[in-house]
């Protein structure tokens, strides 16, 4: 696709040669899932703890929320067969 306002986390733009762009993007929304599930972001949380000063762990712990938070309005967004 040639429109760069396309080229968001919520739409597939590429198609692999032996993969459809539905099994992609699942796949996708599977990975963006995992990386956001809560005990993935009290790792990465915990882990930053003795090198962060207190506002960046903060801004990380809000912007991790946010992920997880956009992952499942894709998810849900997928269920209710809206294509994003």
């Amino acid at each position: 696709e040639r429109d760069w306002n396309r080229y968001v986390t919520s739409h597939v733009c590429f198609e692999p040669r032996h993969m459809s762009r539905e099994i992609l993007f699942e796949n996708y929304l599977r990975i963006r899932e995992r990386y956001s599930a809560v005990p993935r972001i009290a790792s990465r949380f915990l882990r930053s703890v003795p090198h962060g000063r207190p506002q960046a762990l903060v801004v990380d712990l809000a912007v991790n929320v946010a992920f997880r938070r956009g992952a499942r309005i894709l998810r849900k967004k997928v269920k209710d067969g809206v294509n994003p």
